[in-house]
């Protein structure tokens, strides 16, 4: 089986925890455009992007796959460069330090996961081969 289409079954707590936490971050991102008055074309960014993630992070509470996690990790990237890559136009420096913060931590949360995974595969198979 390749990385991507590989699944636990089967989600472990922490997980699952972990998928809702990225859910309610997107939520967050989602609506921080109104809360702090991001520029237009700031705020169609955040909304696409909060939207995928927010998608993904329902998508893997019941089918967690590694690519999930790895595509979250990519637009968690994104959000976090992309008020430099777009040079945001609210003068507001929350505006980019909300990007900053909730991008890093969906790159975070999801790496968790990642490494969650591995962890859990890695003790299976060294329970299994001492059995």
């Amino acid at each position: 089986m390749s990385a991507e289409t590989s699944e636990v079954t089967p989600p472990t707590a922490s997980r699952r925890a972990f998928d809702v936490i990225t859910a309610l971050l997107a939520v967050w991102l989602f609506i921080s455009p109104w809360v702090l008055e991001y520029g237009t074309g700031d705020s169609w960014n955040t909304w696409i992007a909060s939207a995928i993630i927010f998608l993904i992070a329902l998508s893997a509470l019941n089918r967690p796959l590694v690519g999930k996690e790895i595509a979250n990790m990519v637009l968690g990237a994104w959000m976090f460069i992309s008020p430099w890559v777009l040079g945001f136009s609210n003068p507001s420096p929350g505006a980019s330090w909300n990007q900053w913060l909730v991008g890093a931590l969906v790159f975070l949360i999801s790496g968790a996961c990642i490494l969650s995974r591995r962890n859990l595969e890695g003790a299976g198979l060294q329970h299994a081969l001492h059995h």
